[in-house]
């Protein structure tokens, strides 16, 4: 890992399943941004909870480079012709990417006190 500082993500994915526990920070998990920018200033002052974020390093390893990407549409490939695999069609993917895909959208605005 080139920059060392936890991840802040978005939702969007199930990242307990991608990435180890306490590896990164799910923005959507804060009730508010003012929350969400509390808890990174705390990370700022306290040395001991920021380094809590790295713990999984001495356990797992970042995939990085071209192999790593290149990886990845292997995996594709295998799976796109495993006779195993049930055959999935789409027939308005604007519907099953957008509409149905349930995003979450983290509150920003000011006015919003309910979720301060």
């Amino acid at each position: 890992m080139i920059f060392c500082f936890p991840k802040i993500t978005y939702g969007g994915s199930d990242y307990s399943a991608l990435a180890p526990p306490h590896s990164y920070i799910n923005a959507l998990a804060f009730p508010s941004v003012k929350k969400l920018v509390a808890h990174l200033r705390t990370l700022q002052e306290d040395d001991a909870k920021f380094a809590e974020y790295f713990w999984w390093r001495d356990f797992y390893a970042v995939r990085q480079g071209e192999f790593h990407r290149a990886q990845a549409y292997c995996d594709l490939c295998k799976r796109l012709h495993n006779p195993e695999e049930p055959p999935k069609v789409y027939e308005n993917m604007f519907k099953w990417w957008i509409t149905d895909s349930h995003c979450k959208k983290l509150r920003t605005s000011a006015f919003d006190s309910s979720r301060s």
